[in-house]
Formats: C-alpha cells, structure tokens, sequence
C-alpha cells in the first residue's frame, strides 16, 4: 500500500491480516516515498531501537503491544480499527513528508 497511489482501506485490511498479534509486538510505518509497512519488532530490539534500523522511515505509529489483537486476522475484521488507522495516516502523511523527524500517530 502506497499514500501516493490511490490508497485503500482493503489494502491497509491486508495488511493487517497478514500480521501474527502473537508473534511480538508490530509497528505501523512509512518510508520516505509513501510505503505503509507494519513489521514486528525483533526480540531484543527496542521501538527506538528498530526506529533507527529502518533510516528511511518517516512516519509511525506507537508500538501495537503484543496479544490486543492490534493485528492479524481479526483485527482486520474491525472495521473502526482499520478506519481509524486508514484515516490517520491519509491525514499526518502530507505533513509528515516535509519533516526532518520521524512524524508519531499515536
């Protein structure tokens, strides 16, 4: 799913879908060009930590904590859920594009 190419809540559902909740805890990113990413947070690895693995990020979510269902399957059947973070982020990327920080949806 890209912000700049027609974005759309099914795609950000698939996603979400695609996630394991159990599998730690997952953060929802985009890089410098529009790619939504969510990606789990390797074990031993701080959020700050895994912020700075990944240079070309420019915006994110705080770190969805691990089993409340924030991802995976069901998670994306929440229809608000999806909404709320479909939205979010339609709404912080044009400004996010034009900071030096990381941008924080929280």
């Amino acid at each position: 799913m890209n912000l700049n190419s027609s974005p759309t809540k099914s795609q950000l559902e698939a996603l979400i879908a695609a996630c394991d909740d159990s599998a730690g805890h997952h953060v929802v990113w985009v890089n410098n060009i529009g790619n939504v990413n969510i990606d789990a947070v390797p074990q031993g690895l701080t959020p700050i930590g895994f912020e700075q693995s990944k240079p070309s990020m420019v915006m994110r979510y705080e770190t969805f904590s691990c089993g409340n269902d924030y991802v995976g399957p069901s998670a994306a059947k929440d229809a608000e859920h999806v909404a709320g973070i479909f939205e979010s982020l339609l709404k912080e990327w044009p400004v996010a594009q034009t900071k030096s920080k990381v941008t924080y949806i929280g």
